[in-house]
């Protein structure tokens, strides 16, 4: 009698490339279109270019001479940043300088995915890339450069707390979403008093600059929220609570809306700890699931934030896989399910209904393995505090 024949080498190298087809086809479709490529970053080297000038920055139909750019809506910092590079080298250099970090950013982002070692298998890791589509990578927007630092100091440097407040409060800089990447702090196996004091410091860095200009700005403070708000909850209100909030008619700037998503986030959250605690997740893993969590939870979720939506819940499928043989099938069969329909929606043009389904879907994922692991586990409220306050598992305790 043979054994089970295991499956040829190339096969999860293939599996992997088809989740990928979205990306692929995307940026394969905008070679032919030079002139479509870094809109995003355009609109910081556009902001740049209208800030040496002393014109506005802030407008829905900002433009510059050769230059095709999406409005600007970041600090006023970050103008004055881009500008100094900008008066050296001239916009043609700069985007040179600049796509020599976003494409090592984009490199540093697939080792995250499919290149390193970690118990979650590469092919797990991979499924993901159904959420991404050419978009992602093509439009060149600064959030890939930042989600690859906050994800490589997360899970590579997780020994290194401090490096990540640091980045996260940089990331903050350009979007003061990304704070809700303090979550990753709240997901690892520290005692209570440091992941509170980790995520704290992060969001007291990453609100200042906004806090100062809100305080200072004076005129242009206006421009900026009025110019903002259209773009997040009228233009492109993104694939996660905004978005969902926007599928079925519900505006986003009620104080009703920002309750709901207080809740939604705190709910997220806590059902991270959970899985992390009653499971005795690994240091790495328990950063990859505080990582896809600060994804998840980013009200306004857009393509290029997707790279890394998928790492925590891979991860939190092999960690209940290991727990359960039979569990982990079910939860494997549920979440290769999410992954296909984002990755056909994709394919076939549905994703402005596809991928908002799914991340919804991926929410209730997220809560259902929580109360999985409280059931099956036996990992009550008592063990749980017992584990935050120590920073010890009832398995290690």
């Amino acid at each position: 009698m043979t054994g089970e024949r295991k499956p040829a080498r190339w096969q999860p190298f293939a599996i992997s490339l088809l989740f990928f087809l979205p990306v692929i086809s995307g940026v394969v479709n905008r070679l032919a279109e030079p002139s479509r490529w870094f809109r995003d970053y355009n609109a910081m080297a556009c902001g740049a270019e209208k800030w040496q000038q002393g014109a506005p920055i802030y407008d829905r139909e900002l433009s510059c001479e050769g230059i095709d750019a999406m409005p600007f809506v970041y600090h006023p910092w970050v103008a004055q940043a881009f500008a100094w590079p900008l008066d050296i080298l001239g916009q043609q250099n700069l985007v040179l300088a600049y796509a020599g970090v976003y494409f090592a950013a984009i490199a540093a982002i697939l080792w995250l995915i499919v290149g390193r070692s970690a118990p979650t298998p590469r092919t797990r890791r991979a499924w993901f890339a159904g959420f991404m589509t050419g978009s992602t990578v093509v439009w060149g927007n600064i959030a890939i450069i930042v989600h690859a630092l906050i994800g490589v100091i997360a899970i590579a440097l997780n020994k290194r707390p401090s490096l990540l407040v640091l980045a996260i409060a940089f990331a903050a800089i350009f979007k003061p979403v990304f704070l809700t990447f303090a979550a990753i702090f709240l997901v690892a196996q520290l005692p209570l008093w440091r992941r509170l004091g980790y995520g704290l410091a992060a969001i007291a860095l990453g609100a200042a600059p906004t806090a100062y200009f809100a305080l200072t700005g004076g005129e242009m403070v206006e421009q900026w929220r009025e110019l903002l708000a259209y773009w997040v909850y009228v233009g492109k209100p993104g694939d996660s609570y905004l978005g969902w909030l926007n599928m079925v008619g519900v505006s986003g700037e009620s104080a009703a809306a920002t309750l709901g998503y207080l809740a939604f986030a705190g709910v997220a959250v806590l059902a991270a700890i959970i899985i992390a605690e009653g499971l005795n997740m690994p240091a790495d893993e328990r950063a990859a699931l505080g990582v896809s969590i600060g994804v998840l939870t980013i009200p306004r979720l857009m393509s290029h934030d997707m790279m890394l939506l998928g790492l925590g819940f891979a991860a939190t499928l092999t960690a209940i896989s290991a727990a359960s043989e039979g569990a982990g099938k079910w939860f494997g069969r549920a979440l290769l399910t999410i992954c296909v329909v984002a990755l056909v929606g994709n394919m076939a043009d549905l994703a402005d209904w596809t991928t908002r389904i799914c991340t919804f879907l991926l929410a209730i994922y997220l809560v259902a393995a929580a109360g999985w692991v409280m059931t099956s586990q036996k990992f009550g409220a008592a063990a749980l505090l017992r584990a935050l306050w120590s920073g010890r598992t009832a398995a290690t305790a």
